[in-house]
Protein backbone atom coordinates (compact mmCIF):
# COMPACT_ATOMS: atom_id res chain seq x y z
CA UNK A 1 0.00 0.00 0.00
CA UNK A 2 1.00 3.82 -0.98
CA UNK A 3 2.17 6.14 1.55
CA UNK A 4 -0.71 8.24 0.05
CA UNK A 5 -3.49 5.28 0.51
CA UNK A 6 -2.34 5.00 4.20
CA UNK A 7 -2.66 8.77 4.26
CA UNK A 8 -6.24 8.57 3.05
CA UNK A 9 -7.00 5.43 5.25
CA UNK A 10 -6.03 7.40 8.33
CA UNK A 11 -7.66 10.42 7.31
CA UNK A 12 -11.07 8.69 6.98
CA UNK A 13 -10.40 7.17 10.46
CA UNK A 14 -9.69 10.19 12.30
CA UNK A 15 -12.36 12.14 10.38
CA UNK A 16 -15.01 9.56 11.62
CA UNK A 17 -13.91 10.61 15.19
CA UNK A 18 -13.79 14.09 14.45
CA UNK A 19 -10.37 14.68 14.88
CA UNK A 20 -9.19 15.61 11.34
CA UNK A 21 -10.18 19.29 9.66
CA UNK A 22 -12.95 18.52 7.50
CA UNK A 23 -11.66 21.75 5.59
CA UNK A 24 -8.26 20.66 4.34
CA UNK A 25 -9.29 19.57 1.18
CA UNK A 26 -5.40 17.79 0.09
CA UNK A 27 -4.99 14.50 -0.66
CA UNK A 28 -1.83 12.41 -0.18
CA UNK A 29 0.44 11.98 2.70
CA UNK A 30 0.00 15.23 4.21
CA UNK A 31 -3.32 15.63 7.41
CA UNK A 32 -3.35 18.58 9.55
CA UNK A 33 -5.42 18.07 12.97
CA UNK A 34 -7.94 19.77 14.52
CA UNK A 35 -5.78 21.18 17.60
CA UNK A 36 -3.95 23.09 14.25
CA UNK A 37 -0.91 20.74 14.28
CA UNK A 38 0.00 19.20 10.36
CA UNK A 39 1.58 16.36 9.80
CA UNK A 40 3.73 14.10 7.16
CA UNK A 41 3.62 10.49 7.09
CA UNK A 42 6.17 8.68 5.94
CA UNK A 43 6.90 4.63 5.56
CA UNK A 44 9.13 2.45 8.49
CA UNK A 45 7.35 -0.76 7.58
CA UNK A 46 5.43 -2.71 5.46
CA UNK A 47 2.18 -2.53 8.46
CA UNK A 48 3.28 0.91 9.14
CA UNK A 49 4.17 4.98 9.13
CA UNK A 50 5.32 7.00 10.71
CA UNK A 51 3.45 11.03 11.29
CA UNK A 52 6.55 13.50 11.58
CA UNK A 53 4.50 16.54 13.48
CA UNK A 54 5.63 20.18 11.99
CA UNK A 55 5.52 21.31 15.54
CA UNK A 56 8.51 22.81 17.62
CA UNK A 57 9.50 19.61 19.17
CA UNK A 58 10.00 17.85 15.62
CA UNK A 59 8.13 14.34 17.82
CA UNK A 60 6.84 11.48 15.68
CA UNK A 61 4.25 9.03 16.38
CA UNK A 62 4.27 5.25 14.77
CA UNK A 63 1.11 4.58 13.52
CA UNK A 64 0.53 0.59 12.78
CA UNK A 65 -1.80 -0.28 10.57
CA UNK A 66 -2.98 -3.88 9.81
CA UNK A 67 -6.23 -6.24 8.95
CA UNK A 68 -5.99 -7.38 12.49
CA UNK A 69 -3.74 -6.18 15.86
CA UNK A 70 -4.33 -8.95 18.37
CA UNK A 71 -4.49 -8.06 22.19
CA UNK A 72 -0.98 -8.59 22.91
CA UNK A 73 0.54 -6.48 20.33
CA UNK A 74 -1.78 -3.76 20.94
CA UNK A 75 -0.59 -3.63 24.89
CA UNK A 76 2.91 -3.91 23.45
CA UNK A 77 1.98 -1.01 20.94
CA UNK A 78 0.69 0.99 23.67
CA UNK A 79 3.53 0.32 26.17
CA UNK A 80 5.83 1.85 23.28
CA UNK A 81 3.91 5.08 22.96
CA UNK A 82 3.10 3.87 19.34
CA UNK A 83 -0.30 4.91 17.58
CA UNK A 84 -2.43 1.88 15.61
CA UNK A 85 -5.61 1.62 13.45
CA UNK A 86 -7.40 -2.26 13.63
CA UNK A 87 -9.28 -2.19 9.98
CA UNK A 88 -11.34 -4.40 11.95
CA UNK A 89 -13.35 -0.65 13.27
CA UNK A 90 -10.47 0.46 16.15
CA UNK A 91 -8.40 3.27 15.99
CA UNK A 92 -5.56 4.49 19.06
CA UNK A 93 -4.08 7.63 17.94
CA UNK A 94 -2.26 10.07 20.59
CA UNK A 95 0.07 12.85 19.56
CA UNK A 96 0.53 16.12 22.05
CA UNK A 97 -3.19 16.79 23.52
CA UNK A 98 -4.85 14.65 20.91
CA UNK A 99 -5.72 11.71 22.29
CA UNK A 100 -7.94 9.13 20.33
CA UNK A 101 -9.32 6.02 21.30
CA UNK A 102 -12.48 5.12 19.54
CA UNK A 103 -14.42 2.34 17.50
CA UNK A 104 -14.63 3.57 14.01
CA UNK A 105 -16.56 1.76 10.52
CA UNK A 106 -14.47 -1.78 9.85
CA UNK A 107 -12.92 -2.03 6.25
CA UNK A 108 -14.55 -3.73 3.71
CA UNK A 109 -13.18 -6.92 3.68
CA UNK A 110 -12.17 -8.19 0.55
CA UNK A 111 -12.55 -11.15 -1.13
CA UNK A 112 -10.02 -13.91 -0.15
CA UNK A 113 -8.17 -13.88 -3.32
CA UNK A 114 -7.61 -10.41 -3.36
CA UNK A 115 -6.64 -10.35 0.55
CA UNK A 116 -2.61 -9.27 0.95
CA UNK A 117 -1.45 -12.51 3.49
CA UNK A 118 -0.20 -11.20 6.93
CA UNK A 119 1.51 -14.01 7.94
CA UNK A 120 1.52 -12.77 11.68
CA UNK A 121 -2.32 -12.35 11.88
CA UNK A 122 -2.19 -14.50 14.71
CA UNK A 123 -0.05 -15.17 17.64
CA UNK A 124 0.35 -18.76 16.90
CA UNK A 125 2.78 -18.07 13.64
CA UNK A 126 5.25 -16.21 15.96
CA UNK A 127 5.33 -19.65 18.11
CA UNK A 128 5.65 -21.51 14.68
CA UNK A 129 8.29 -19.23 12.93
CA UNK A 130 10.68 -18.89 16.29
CA UNK A 131 9.96 -22.93 16.15
CA UNK A 132 11.22 -22.91 12.82
CA UNK A 133 14.08 -20.77 13.03
CA UNK A 134 14.65 -23.23 16.09
CA UNK A 135 14.82 -25.86 13.93
CA UNK A 136 17.05 -24.50 10.79
CA UNK A 137 18.68 -26.23 9.17
CA UNK A 138 16.45 -29.06 9.47
CA UNK A 139 12.19 -28.69 8.77
CA UNK A 140 9.87 -28.66 11.41
CA UNK A 141 8.83 -31.78 12.85
CA UNK A 142 5.41 -31.46 11.24
CA UNK A 143 2.17 -30.01 12.25
CA UNK A 144 0.99 -31.92 15.18
CA UNK A 145 4.64 -32.25 16.83
CA UNK A 146 4.84 -28.50 16.26
CA UNK A 147 1.21 -27.83 17.39
CA UNK A 148 2.43 -29.78 20.68
CA UNK A 149 5.46 -27.68 21.38
CA UNK A 150 3.82 -24.58 20.75
CA UNK A 151 1.03 -25.35 22.39
CA UNK A 152 -2.16 -25.06 20.30
CA UNK A 153 -4.86 -27.38 18.45
CA UNK A 154 -3.45 -29.16 15.27
CA UNK A 155 -5.58 -27.03 13.42
CA UNK A 156 -4.59 -23.86 14.52
CA UNK A 157 -0.50 -24.88 13.66
CA UNK A 158 -1.70 -26.01 10.18
CA UNK A 159 -3.47 -22.28 9.30
CA UNK A 160 -0.05 -20.34 10.94
CA UNK A 161 2.07 -22.97 9.64
CA UNK A 162 0.83 -22.47 6.02
CA UNK A 163 0.39 -18.82 5.93
CA UNK A 164 3.88 -18.42 6.25
CA UNK A 165 4.53 -21.08 3.18
CA UNK A 166 2.58 -18.98 0.91
CA UNK A 167 4.28 -15.48 1.96
CA UNK A 168 7.45 -17.46 1.25
CA UNK A 169 8.82 -17.37 4.55
CA UNK A 170 8.78 -20.82 5.17
CA UNK A 171 9.41 -23.35 1.81
CA UNK A 172 7.21 -26.21 1.04
CA UNK A 173 8.93 -29.09 3.38
CA UNK A 174 8.51 -26.70 6.35
CA UNK A 175 12.55 -25.58 6.48
CA UNK A 176 12.77 -21.23 7.74
CA UNK A 177 13.78 -19.11 4.62
CA UNK A 178 16.41 -17.47 6.50
CA UNK A 179 17.34 -14.65 6.83
CA UNK A 180 13.51 -13.29 5.66
CA UNK A 181 12.24 -15.15 8.80
CA UNK A 182 14.28 -13.93 11.26
CA UNK A 183 13.95 -10.24 10.22
CA UNK A 184 10.28 -10.85 9.50
CA UNK A 185 9.45 -11.85 13.34
CA UNK A 186 11.73 -9.52 14.45
CA UNK A 187 9.67 -7.09 13.07
CA UNK A 188 6.69 -8.80 14.99
CA UNK A 189 8.75 -8.96 17.83
CA UNK A 190 7.14 -6.36 20.27
CA UNK A 191 6.63 -7.96 23.56
CA UNK A 192 5.10 -5.55 26.64
CA UNK A 193 7.83 -4.86 29.21
CA UNK A 194 7.38 -3.97 32.86
CA UNK A 195 9.91 -2.12 35.20
CA UNK A 196 10.54 -4.35 38.81
CA UNK A 197 11.24 -1.16 41.00
CA UNK A 198 13.80 -3.79 42.81
CA UNK A 199 16.00 -6.57 41.85
CA UNK A 200 14.63 -9.66 42.47
CA UNK A 201 17.74 -11.23 45.27
CA UNK A 202 16.63 -14.95 44.13
CA UNK A 203 15.66 -16.27 40.55
CA UNK A 204 11.84 -15.89 39.68
CA UNK A 205 10.37 -19.52 38.64
CA UNK A 206 9.44 -19.65 35.42
CA UNK A 207 11.34 -17.07 34.19
CA UNK A 208 14.70 -17.39 31.32
CA UNK A 209 17.04 -14.31 31.35
CA UNK A 210 17.38 -12.34 27.88
CA UNK A 211 19.05 -8.78 27.25
CA UNK A 212 22.81 -8.06 27.34
CA UNK A 213 23.59 -11.04 30.13
CA UNK A 214 21.73 -13.42 28.12
CA UNK A 215 23.27 -12.36 25.05
CA UNK A 216 27.16 -11.99 26.34
CA UNK A 217 26.35 -15.62 28.31
CA UNK A 218 25.57 -17.18 24.79
CA UNK A 219 28.95 -15.76 23.66
CA UNK A 220 27.88 -12.52 21.60
CA UNK A 221 30.28 -9.75 21.36
CA UNK A 222 29.01 -8.13 23.80
CA UNK A 223 29.69 -5.99 27.42
CA UNK A 224 28.07 -5.67 30.16
CA UNK A 225 28.42 -4.06 33.51
CA UNK A 226 28.15 -5.11 37.00
CA UNK A 227 25.37 -3.52 37.93
CA UNK A 228 23.63 -3.96 34.68
CA UNK A 229 19.69 -4.41 34.19
CA UNK A 230 18.06 -7.83 35.04
CA UNK A 231 16.07 -8.91 31.95
CA UNK A 232 13.56 -11.63 32.80
CA UNK A 233 11.22 -13.40 29.85
CA UNK A 234 8.32 -15.40 31.06
CA UNK A 235 5.77 -16.67 29.19
CA UNK A 236 3.35 -16.86 32.11
CA UNK A 237 1.01 -13.85 33.09
CA UNK A 238 0.59 -15.48 36.62
CA UNK A 239 4.48 -14.97 36.99
CA UNK A 240 4.19 -11.15 35.81
CA UNK A 241 2.10 -10.09 38.30
CA UNK A 242 3.50 -11.83 41.05
CA UNK A 243 7.00 -10.31 40.44
CA UNK A 244 5.21 -7.01 39.93
CA UNK A 245 3.52 -7.80 43.62
CA UNK A 246 6.91 -9.06 45.03
CA UNK A 247 9.15 -6.28 43.53
CA UNK A 248 7.37 -3.50 42.62
CA UNK A 249 7.00 -1.50 39.84
CA UNK A 250 8.66 1.33 37.95
CA UNK A 251 8.52 2.48 34.31
CA UNK A 252 11.11 -0.34 32.43
CA UNK A 253 13.24 2.84 31.50
CA UNK A 254 16.85 2.58 33.93
CA UNK A 255 14.79 0.20 35.98
CA UNK A 256 16.67 -2.66 37.89
CA UNK A 257 14.88 -4.82 36.24
CA UNK A 258 12.65 -6.14 34.02
CA UNK A 259 9.83 -8.98 33.48
CA UNK A 260 8.76 -9.17 29.65
CA UNK A 261 5.34 -11.08 28.73
CA UNK A 262 6.51 -13.15 25.43
CA UNK A 263 3.82 -13.43 23.24
CA UNK A 264 4.41 -16.76 23.03
CA UNK A 265 5.13 -19.22 25.76
CA UNK A 266 7.27 -21.58 23.34
CA UNK A 267 9.62 -17.99 23.72
CA UNK A 268 10.18 -18.62 27.23
CA UNK A 269 11.99 -22.08 26.59
CA UNK A 270 15.16 -22.38 28.25
CA UNK A 271 18.82 -23.26 26.50
CA UNK A 272 21.22 -25.12 28.27
CA UNK A 273 23.22 -22.00 29.28
CA UNK A 274 22.30 -20.48 32.87
CA UNK A 275 23.65 -17.40 34.14
CA UNK A 276 23.86 -15.24 37.69
CA UNK A 277 21.09 -18.78 38.49
CA UNK A 278 19.20 -18.24 35.55
CA UNK A 279 18.16 -20.35 32.42
CA UNK A 280 19.43 -18.08 29.72
CA UNK A 281 16.77 -18.10 27.07
CA UNK A 282 17.47 -19.51 23.57
CA UNK A 283 20.08 -17.81 21.24
CA UNK A 284 17.19 -16.83 18.85
CA UNK A 285 14.99 -15.07 21.16
CA UNK A 286 18.22 -13.38 22.65
CA UNK A 287 18.76 -12.53 18.96
CA UNK A 288 15.07 -10.92 18.39
CA UNK A 289 15.78 -9.37 21.39
CA UNK A 290 18.89 -7.78 20.33
CA UNK A 291 17.24 -6.67 16.90
CA UNK A 292 14.48 -4.43 18.68
CA UNK A 293 17.53 -2.01 18.83
CA UNK A 294 17.76 -0.94 15.50
CA UNK A 295 21.46 0.80 16.50
CA UNK A 296 23.91 -0.79 18.67
CA UNK A 297 21.44 -4.28 18.67
CA UNK A 298 22.13 -4.83 15.12
CA UNK A 299 25.64 -4.05 15.36
CA UNK A 300 26.17 -6.88 17.87
CA UNK A 301 24.30 -9.08 15.86
CA UNK A 302 26.31 -8.82 12.51
CA UNK A 303 29.33 -9.43 14.40
CA UNK A 304 27.78 -12.56 16.27
CA UNK A 305 28.68 -15.92 14.48
CA UNK A 306 26.75 -18.79 15.64
CA UNK A 307 26.45 -22.34 14.12
CA UNK A 308 23.44 -22.45 11.02
CA UNK A 309 22.80 -18.44 11.87
CA UNK A 310 19.43 -17.41 10.34
CA UNK A 311 20.27 -13.42 10.57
Amino acid sequence: MTVDALSDEVRAALGHVGALDAADPGRGARLRLANGQTATLLPVAASGYEINLDVPTGSGVVVIVADRISANKRRAYNERGWSWLDRRGHIRFHSGDVWIDADIPPAPRLPADFRVLEPFAGDTAIGVALMALRSYPNPLPGIRATAREVGVAASTAHEATHRLVDVGLLTRDLRAVVPGLFHALADQWHPPVAGLAERPTNPIAGTVLTGSAAAAALGAPVVIADDHPLALLTGDGRTVRNALRDWGTTPPTNAPATITLAPTPYAATPSETTHDGYPVADTIVVALDLAADRGRGREILDSWDVPDRVW
